[in-house]
């Protein structure tokens, strides 16, 4: 059964992946038509040779066609079984369905499986990297320069960062399997080991003065509690301001995770959940204006534990400086949360699981989705993560090409995954304020996230680790 589907493939990203895969749940061979730059309506496309060559380099593919013709010329000398395509089209007249409906063939409406995916994003292609020994070949591919990454760093050098957001502990405590419960069936656990390290919104902080901008971070915090004069030692010594409104009823976020043979058995979570006083709320509110005034950029890291309220992001949106870029990732996998809140900001940076809560969108593919979440939330760049499967990303700005494009994991030898999304929100944030595009904020972030996840807890990424990478 041959199975036909055709589009413009500006970026081959993991929505397309995900509709290849679909495609073959109804054929045995696929077909695809890169739709030629002489008959597409979209302005902004990359050399139709480079696009046929990266839907050719994609193993789940068995012919590509450059469609310099009717669509219907196409269709006869290909003469699929089934034709694929998007939902949008569905109970509209067009070509493809025409031609189905004169040719007795079966045209199937869908934008492939919107289920979670954590297979591998291209089989046989420049993002299949093995750990992070092929980052030279994406850099090639990207053409993203070491002296462009390191003129970037060097003009975060002089911009101000202010990082907003929940404090947050994280203890890791290894363990020993020591049997089998005979009286309830579980499995006792044997504590070697522990350690704590700095999350939350502090990680963020740390990452984006490893950068090497200067930072201050700002929460609610109840000075007494031992976590947080190990907060205050630990950033006084890398040179970050620590700010925060005191409250005395507030306990820090203690997330502990148990670990056998390097992977999390289970978590507890302590401390103070929930929203706070409205004193403390206005308190932060007048703070966090105060100290925008001097920043370039303002990082909004929210876990939904309370410190960053609805109003909060929308009022320093309005009142913070001309020059300031805004950006933000909201974590609500584990805590309830609203996006929307961050309406109008510059950059987010979310997860597909929350970008789809956001916008109560089960079954759109990715391009649709990445989109609508950008267009709704009125935001001008936005990243979508897909864990293994790297991510993708979309801006408003209509100079940059693609304006949508997509990122591999960049380490598939993970040994702890806790912490990626912060390390890429500092680095891509960072590099965004001074001036990188979207697409080399996502590759820079891509590759911070990579160092992180090779490391044991929550450790600050530096530029140094970077550039050291990109010379590899």
């Amino acid at each position: 059964m041959r199975v036909f589907i055709s589009g413009n493939f500006n970026v081959v990203h993991p929505g397309h992946i995900r509709l290849f895969k679909k495609a073959l749940e109804f054929g045995t061979e696929l077909v695809v038509g890169v739709l030629s730059s002489k008959i597409s309506k979209n302005n902004d496309l990359f050399p139709d040779e480079d696009r046929v060559d990266t839907v050719e380099n994609n193993s789940l593919v068995d012919q590509v066609i450059l469609v310099d013709r009717s669509i219907t010329e196409i269709l006869d000398l290909v003469n699929p079984d089934i034709i694929i395509k998007g939902t949008e089209f569905e109970g509209k007249l067009n070509e493809e369905s025409e031609y189905a409906l004169r040719n007795n063939k079966r045209i199937i409406f869908t934008d492939g499986d919107p289920s979670f995916s954590q297979s591998n994003l291209i089989s046989s292609s420049e993002f299949d990297q093995d750990g992070l020994s092929d980052v030279a070949r994406l850099i090639q591919k990207s053409n993203i320069t070491q002296d462009r990454v390191e003129n970037l760093f060097k003009s975060v050098e002089k911009i101000d960062i202010l990082v907003i957001g929940d404090f947050i502990v994280d203890e890791y405590v290894n363990c020993e399997p020591i049997g089998l419960s005979q009286e309830d069936a579980n499995v006792v656990l044997k504590p070697i080991d522990s350690a704590f390290f700095l999350g939350g919104a502090s990680i963020v902080a740390r990452h984006a003065r490893g950068m090497g901008a200067k930072v201050k971070f700002l929460s609610v915090l109840n000075d007494s509690s031992q976590h947080v004069k190990l907060l205050e030692n630990i950033l006084g010594n890398e040179g970050i301001g620590l700010e925060f409104v005191q409250d005395s009823d507030r306990e820090p976020i203690v997330k502990t995770r148990f670990r056998v043979d390097g992977t999390s058995r289970f978590r507890i979570t302590k401390g103070s959940f929930g929203a706070l006083s409205q004193k403390t709320e206005i308190k932060l509110l007048k703070m966090a204006t105060s100290l925008s005034k001097n920043a370039h950029l303002i990082i909004f890291s929210d876990f939904n534990y309370g410190v960053i309220s609805k109003a909060l992001p929308g009022s320093l949106i309005k009142s913070a400086p001309l020059r300031a870029l805004l950006s933000c990732d909201s974590q609500i996998s584990s805590q309830i949360g609203d996006l929307t809140k961050y309406s109008g900001i510059d950059f987010l940076s979310a997860t597909e699981f929350e970008a789809r809560v956001s916008t109560n969108s089960k079954d759109l593919g990715l391009a649709k989705l990445i989109s609508q979440l950008r267009t709704q939330l009125n935001i001008k760049s936005c990243i979508i993560k897909l864990g293994k499967d790297g991510l993708i990303y979309e801006t408003d700005n209509h100079k940059e090409i693609p304006r949508i494009g997509a990122m591999p994991a960049l380490n598939r030898h993970s040994i702890d995954t806790a912490g990626a999304g912060d390390s890429l929100l500092a680095a891509a944030s960072s590099v965004l304020c001074v001036g990188a595009n979207l697409r080399e904020a996502s590759f820079i972030g891509s590759i911070a996230a990579a160092i992180q996840v090779a490391r044991i807890g929550n450790e600050p990424v530096t530029s140094t680790d970077i550039i050291n990478l990109l010379k590899r």
